[in-house]
């Protein structure tokens, strides 16, 4: 590639001092020389900058009458993140005005709190700074570095600010399955799935990709803040806590101290859910072997004892576990940074934790039904459905009431798993493949995600939406159907 004379960081900085021009001008100059654009979020910033956010709000509606709501959210995110949260509440309160989002939908309440969440945060960044125990960073999100092929042994000293190690890329792009998988749903069920996206393709992306970053420090005044950073004040997003990737700006505390190393977990978006817990910090130990074995492993927090699980599944020391709150002060000569799964995950994954949770199968969970019943998200008739599940000869299993051990150990065992969408669905990765998967939605929020990463464990995926909290008992029995063993021997498919 050619010398594109300004870099996607430049970029950044501009769209930040909100130069319209000068932005223009910088990707531009940036398209001639590399035959692309920028990337999608800090071109959705930067057509912001210069056009303003009805531009952003026309492009999100569509020629065809529908709106893109997983756009919605991620371009509040993205104006967020590069300081243009002004612009950001304008699309909020646009999309709302026009009707484009019912009031009580969840993406909508999710985009609202994304915007207070931040100015709370920057509210209190001042604070901090004032009091003269945390600096003001204005962080760059990583998007310049060399790339050299994954090693089997990572090298223990970072030679440049930021170097990305990876295996070649492998995507395989398969098309939508989506009248073959929902042919036994009523017209009305289908069509609210369609809207939602589920008749589109899946993607499979295999890589592996750690990076070595030089002079690491931690943000983590606040869990929901928690991002790594490099010497030059780079971070990589996708690695960090909520409101990190929603703001640029960030407070870090001096240094006092510093480590030779450290293998830096991506830090959980939610650390008050067990699916951000499980998918993206634990999984960050995939790549664990390719550093020297007494590397400290850093993490920010595990309500669920995730980590313990997986550390003891592994053989690693315990004693290696770090808080980042503990390394708050400390700068780290060369940090490993695994970057996270892709958001909709890949088969590696499903590899990865099926190793951590073999085991002799357990008969008594061959049919599960996850309950919410002791939750303030149960459906009105959850009594009714629970005893329907249990005549169908289902376990009734409280997720809440498990440990992640036990948790792994009901759902490698299980033909069938029926369950409202949720963190619980988390431990699909877990399952065997072939496993029949019944995810019930309430009608305010549907979402394919769970669907989507079905498809790398090749499970028999049904799903249906629930009407005014009340789930349809005929429905969900038809969607149960009678479940067989693709792993199991013939005679024990058979069995009762």
């Amino acid at each position: 590639m050619n010398d594109p004379g300004v870099t996607e960081e430049q970029i950044q900085r501009l769209v930040e001092s909100r130069d319209g021009d000068g932005v223009a001008a910088a990707i531009e100059t940036w398209r001639a020389a590399t035959g692309r654009l920028p990337a999608d979020g800090l071109l959705v910033a930067a057509d912001a900058v210069q056009h303003g956010a009805g531009r952003l709000l026309e492009q999100l509606s569509g020629n065809d009458g529908g709106f893109d709501r997983i756009g919605f959210n991620a371009a509040v995110r993205h104006l967020s993140f590069y300081g243009l949260g002004d612009l950001a509440a304008e699309v909020v309160d646009e999309v709302e005005a026009r009707g484009l989002l019912p009031g009580d939908d969840l993406r909508l309440e999710n985009a609202k709190l994304v915007i207070a969440g931040v100015r709370e945060r920057l509210d209190r960044f001042e604070e901090l700074a004032a009091s003269g125990d945390y600096e003001l960073v204005r962080l760059l999100e990583a998007r310049d570095f060399e790339r050299r092929p994954l090693l089997q042994r990572l090298p223990a000293v970072a030679e440049a600010d930021l170097t990305c190690y990876q295996t070649s890329t492998r995507t395989t792009r398969h098309p939508s399955t989506f009248e073959r998988d929902f042919a036994a749903l009523p017209a009305a069920q289908r069509a609210t799935l369609r809207a939602a996206g589920f008749d589109r393709g899946h993607t499979e992306t295999e890589v592996e990709r750690v990076f070595l970053a030089r002079d690491v420090r931690f943000c983590v005044c606040d869990e929901d803040l928690a991002t790594a950073f490099t010497g030059e004040s780079r971070t990589r997003t996708i690695r960090a806590s909520r409101y990190a990737k929603a703001s640029s700006l960030n407070v870090a505390a001096p240094v006092r101290e510093q480590i030779p190393a450290a293998y830096v977990l991506p830090f959980a978006h939610n650390y008050v859910n067990y699916y951000h817990l499980v998918a993206e910090a634990a999984a960050g130990l995939r790549s664990i072997h390719r550093v020297a074995d007494d590397v400290p492993i850093v993490y920010v927090e595990d309500r669920f004892d995730v980590l313990p699980f997986v550390f003891e599944r592994l053989g690693l020391d315990p004693a290696r576990l770090v808080s980042a709150a503990e390394l708050e002060t400390t700068q780290v000569a060369c940090g490993y940074w695994p970057d996270p799964p892709p958001y909709l995950w890949a088969r590696w994954v499903y590899d990865f934790f099926a190793g951590l949770g073999a085991g002799e199968v357990d008969r008594r969970w061959r049919r599960v039904y996850l309950s919410r019943a002791r939750s303030v998200r149960s459906f009105a008739n959850e009594a009714a459905v629970e005893e329907m599940m249990a005549g169908l000869g289902f376990a009734i299993v409280y997720a809440e009431e498990l440990s992640v051990a036990e948790q792994a150990r009901v759902f490698g065992a299980v033909d069938i798993v029926v369950a409202p969408h949720g963190a619980g669905l988390t431990n699909l990765v877990f399952c065997r493949p072939g496993t029949r998967v019944v995810e019930l939605f309430p009608d305010t929020y549907v979402k394919p995600d769970f669907y989507l990463r079905s498809k790398h464990l090749d499970a028999d995926y049904r799903a249906m939406v629930v009407a005014d909290d009340t789930v349809d008992l005929s429905l969900l029995s038809r969607l149960v159907g009678a479940a067989e063993r693709p792993w199991a021997p013939h005679w024990l498919a058979s069995w009762a």
